[in-house]
């Protein structure tokens, strides 16, 4: 008759993935390199007899190190903890624990069973509409783009190069990124990759361009300076979208270290503002401007120009005198 499994024995990659599994129907269970095992490692840095799993009469799984030189490290909380021989030490539910190099993972009828986790490229399904209509949006934005900036007897031929350009580099950048997801979940994923990519361009266009139109239109500097931290924003969840799908299974910690490399981008970007100029931001400068109508806020008079301009002295002052003096060879 057939005995029931009573357990099985996960043998894991570095990304987590089970590359192999073995059924346990009774305990103890011997693993080693010895064909006498119940669980065989192919692995040269696991003994003859490496280790033994059994269960006391309370329940509780247990791993012993037999005689090897290299002993074991079983997972509790963050930490691996070494095992020497003659050692032994409880394994929580579904803890990690390795012999060799070889990483494994016991499951047990009453161990919790984890969350079925998202496929990589299915997490952001979307109607296949979505993918031609952004890339038309974002193609349309670059030509209405170029064609305000260029003279009015421009002819196609200089607007080709360019969108065929913008639409080369998109497509360079789903390719990089669909083979960094088949170097790490073993399948090519562009679609998705090109999708976020022209998702967040335009995201990033249509930011910046709301924030010039809420500051001409209200006086609200502040909306202007915030450009830069919202686009570095953007870009940081872009990079997080795009690891996301090409480390699925690690998808906490990316997210924490995309944030941590943002917060330091903007640091630095801020303090490289402060050595040049003593300030946390640009300085605003409008290289062009918005039609009078869009302007919601009520004239000033020229007197309130006037004070302003002469506040600006001073500090006009005191930059002419530090160049002057920088610049001074005695």
């Amino acid at each position: 008759m057939t005995k029931l499994r009573v357990a099985l024995i996960e043998l894991l990659d570095t990304e987590g993935r089970v590359t192999g599994a073995f059924d346990v129907t009774e305990w103890p269970v011997r693993l080693g390199r010895a064909l006498d095992n119940e669980f065989v490692l192919h692995d040269p840095q696991v003994a003859a007899h490496h280790a033994t799993l059994d269960v006391d009469a309370a329940g509780v799984l247990t791993l012993h190190v037999g005689n090897s030189r290299n002993g074991a490290r079983i997972e509790q909380g963050r930490a691996m903890v070494p095992l020497s021989v003659g050692e032994q030490a409880r394994l929580e539910p579904l803890a990690r624990w390795q012999l060799g190099g070889s990483l494994l993972r016991v499951r047990r009828l009453q161990d919790p069973l984890p969350a079925e986790a998202a496929q990589a490229g299915l997490a952001l399904q979307a109607p296949g509409w979505l993918l031609p209509a952004l890339a038309v949006a974002a193609l349309a934005w670059m030509g209405i783009t170029l064609w305000l900036g260029n003279n009015p007897d421009s002819g196609w031929e200089d607007y080709v190069p360019a969108l065929l350009s913008a639409a080369g580099g998109l497509a360079v950048w789903g390719l990089l990124w669909g083979l960094a997801s088949k170097l790490f979940t073993h399948r090519f994923v562009f679609t998705p990759h090109l999708r976020l990519a022209l998702g967040f361009t335009l995201a990033m266009l249509a930011s910046e361009l709301v924030l010039s139109m809420l500051a001409f239109a209200f006086d609200w500097p502040w909306a202007s300076r915030l450009r830069p931290l919202v686009l570095l924003a953007l870009g940081a969840a872009l990079l997080a979208r795009h690891l996301r799908l090409v480390l699925p299974l690690a998808w906490r910690h990316v997210q924490a270290a995309v944030l941590v490399l943002a917060v330091l981008s903007a640091g630095v970007q801020m303090a490289m503002q402060w050595q040049r100029n003593e300030r946390l931001v640009d300085e605003l400068y409008a290289t062009t401007l918005l039609p009078p109508a869009w302007r919601l806020v009520g004239a000033q008079a020229p007197q309130a120009l006037v004070q302003e301009l002469r506040g600006l002295e001073k500090p006009l002052v005191e930059s002419a005198r530090k160049a002057a003096e920088k610049d001074f060879e005695p």
